[in-house]
């Protein structure tokens, strides 16, 4: 039973820590006046099989690129609990942070607004699902790109994550960068299924 458990949780993303949470919201503007009664930063960030943050991509879809690229400076350097590779040893990892700086003095992390990485058209729901519904899944991305591996939770039943990890297989995911170097990494990803011609819930 343990080498199972073992075999389905192989890979973990970078995870922020409490404390490295707070040491960032330090380092953030308690309020942030651009004529918007809240701005919000979003980042991509690359860490190293130490956990320490060592790129990041601020993103301007969804987020405010100035507020964003604030999270960035704040990001760079920051410690996380390491990403694991398919091995077990510490590996390069993708991690996605969202907070909202508000007006009124109050900072706050929050839940991960991103889109998907896959939205999965079917005709019908699956017996005992209802849609739309997403799968949250684990990848090991090559350093050309690829999916090597993809895990997802036991919960979601092995054909839907089967299914999920077929389509990120499929796809091709940016090479992430270290030292000029292109490096393999585990990074979260997020497969959504909708009715087909319908939106998929935010």
């Amino acid at each position: 039973m343990s080498a199972l458990l073992t075999l389905i949780l192989s890979l973990t993303p970078p995870v922020i820590t409490a404390n490295t949470a707070r040491v960032i919201l330090t380092k953030l503007p308690a309020s942030y006046e651009n004529g918007q009664a809240t701005a919000q930063a979003q980042a991509i960030a690359l860490t190293d099989p130490k956990g320490k943050v060592i790129e990041c991509e601020s993103m301007s879809i969804g987020g405010t690129p100035e507020a964003s690229e604030m999270l960035c400076k704040a990001l760079i350097g920051s410690k996380t609990k390491p990403a694991r590779g398919p091995d077990g040893t510490g590996s390069y990892g993708l991690f996605k942070l969202s907070i909202d700086l508000g007006p009124n003095g109050s900072s706050h992390h929050q839940s991960l607004p991103f889109p998907d990485d896959m939205v999965l058209e079917i005709a019908a729901s699956p017996p005992g699902m209802t849609l739309p519904f997403r799968v949250a899944a684990r990848i090991f991305v090559d350093a050309d790109g690829h999916v090597a591996q993809c895990e997802t939770n036991a919960e979601v039943g092995a054909r839907i994550g089967a299914v999920a990890c077929e389509e990120l297989r499929a796809g091709f995911h940016n090479p992430r960068m270290a030292n000029g170097v292109p490096v393999p990494y585990i990074a979260p990803a997020s497969v959504a299924f909708v009715l087909a011609d319908a939106e998929p819930a935010g």
